[in-house]
This record gives structure tokens, C-alpha cells and sequence, in this order.
């Protein structure tokens, strides 16, 4: 197994040991029992159980954010560009429950260079919703005394990352379709200008 691989099963076990009983209830010889390695080995790869946990969140938002860059690449309409903003990041999601579940959670664990690292990734993120959200309201709205793009993109990144709660796969519709519902709902009834 190369160290890429080996590096990605001990994320994989830390992500489902975090998830399901916390990051501080578990500790770094559970992952390493989990990843099937030895103490040493894990050491190897990782200083710490906290690199551990910012691997995974550094891990997530690259690959989320990049996803969705190369997506839209092409794309030039913003509410396209939220279309799939939303369907990227419900897809990975769904598919990734554990790790969803470990951000959502140990959101403010990470300290000091590691905790600065996510926040400008997070930030990144927030901008890219908070200026399709924008873009498509346009400027007559941010007038409204009701409307804040912020707010707006709060709500639709709690819409979204609450998945993990109530999500199964036997009763709730597929990722995909599920990002469609959720795409037209906050589409056409929070962004979209209403008509007159």
C-alpha cells in the first residue's frame, strides 16, 4: 500500500472514530488499532491525534472546493454556478457522512496555525456562496431590508450539512436528486427576485 493510500485508511478509521464517539473520547491508539498499524506507524504519518483531525478537515475543503472550481469552470451563470455549488456539496457529503459529521462537530477543536489554516478555508468557501447568492438576487435586492446574503447562506450551509442527522439511504432520495430538491428550494424561494 503506497503512504498516499495508508494515509487516506487512517483519515478513514479517524473520521468514523470521531464520528461516532467524539474527537475527544477517542484516542490516538483507537485509530491506530482501527487503521490496523502500530502506534509507531501512526506516528510515522501523523505528529499528533489534532494533525489528524486537521488532515481531515484540510482534506474535506480541498477537495470540495476544487471539485466545484472545476466544475464550474465553464459555467458563467451564477445561478448555474449555485446549482452546482449546492449538488457538489451534497453529493460529497452524502457520500462522506462520517467526515461531514466530524465537521460539523469538532468545528472549533483545531487550535492555533491549525484552527487559522480552516478558517481561511472556510472563509473561501462562504465568499464563493455569499457572492453567487449575490449575483443572482442582484443589487435591487441587497436593499431590502430583509434580505442578507449572509444570512442566506447561512441557512442554506445549515440546510445542507444537517444531512448527516436524517439522511438514509432507504427511505430519502438519492444525493442527486436530493441537491435538486434542495437547489430549487433555496433557488426559487430565497435568492430568486420575487416577481411584481
Amino acid at each position: 500500500m503506497s503512504k498516499d493510500n495508508k494515509v487516506d485508511q487512517i483519515l478513514l478509521h479517524a473520521a468514523r472514530l470521531f464520528s461516532q464517539q467524539s474527537y475527544a473520547a477517542t484516542s490516538i491508539r483507537d485509530i491506530a488499532g482501527a487503521a490496523q498499524i502500530s502506534l509507531a506507524g501512526l506516528y510515522y504519518y501523523f505528529a499528533s491525534k489534532e494533525e489528524v483531525l486537521f488532515t481531515i478537515q484540510k482534506t474535506t475543503f480541498a477537495n470540495v472546493i476544487e471539485s466545484y472550481k472545476k466544475k464550474t469552470a465553464d459555467q458563467t451563470d451564477p445561478t448555474q454556478k449555485l446549482q452546482t455549488l449546492i449538488h457538489n456539496h451534497v453529493t460529497y457529503f452524502i457520500h462522506n457522512m462520517d467526515t461531514m459529521k466530524v465537521l460539523s462537530h469538532e468545528s472549533e477543536t483545531l487550535k492555533n496555525s491549525y484552527y487559522d489554516q480552516i478558517a481561511t478555508m472556510k472563509r473561501e468557501y462562504f465568499k464563493i456562496l455569499v457572492t453567487l447568492i449575490e449575483q443572482i438576487a442582484g443589487p435591487d435586492r441587497a436593499t431590502e431590508p430583509h434580505f442578507n446574503a449572509r444570512t442566506q447562506a447561512m441557512n442554506l450551509f445549515g440546510m445542507m450539512n444537517w444531512i448527516y442527522n436524517w439522511y438514509n439511504p432507504k427511505h430519502d432520495p438519492p444525493a442527486d436528486e436530493l441537491a435538486n430538491q434542495m437547489a430549487h428550494l433555496f433557488i426559487g424561494g430565497v435568492v430568486t427576485p420575487p416577481q411584481t
